[in-house]
């Protein structure tokens, strides 16, 4: 076997280069800033949204309880197809 593809326990190797492998600093930076502004968009149009839900559903009769169920389907649908959406490809 060749020395320098024969892998022991307690061999010394030097290294002859830096092989680095991701995101360079500045593109994390970014995907984390677009990240956050879509989480705020999404947070800003349910702190916009449910309150005038609430007052529409009370106008029709309906309580809290139809809005509830209004959250958790969002929520549920959000659930699963946050994966199908994100998925590469």
């Amino acid at each position: 076997m060749n020395k320098q593809t024969r892998s022991v326990l307690g061999e010394v190797v030097q290294a002859t280069g830096v092989v680095t492998k991701g995101y360079s600093p500045k593109q994390v930076r970014r995907i984390i800033y677009l990240l956050a502004g879509c989480v705020a968009l999404m947070m800003t149009g349910f702190g916009i949204i449910l309150p005038i839900f609430a007052r529409r559903l009370s106008e029709f009769g309906a309580g809290v309880e139809a809005l509830s169920l209004m959250i958790m389907s969002f929520a549920l649908a959000q659930f699963i197809s946050a994966p199908i959406m994100g998925s590469p490809g």
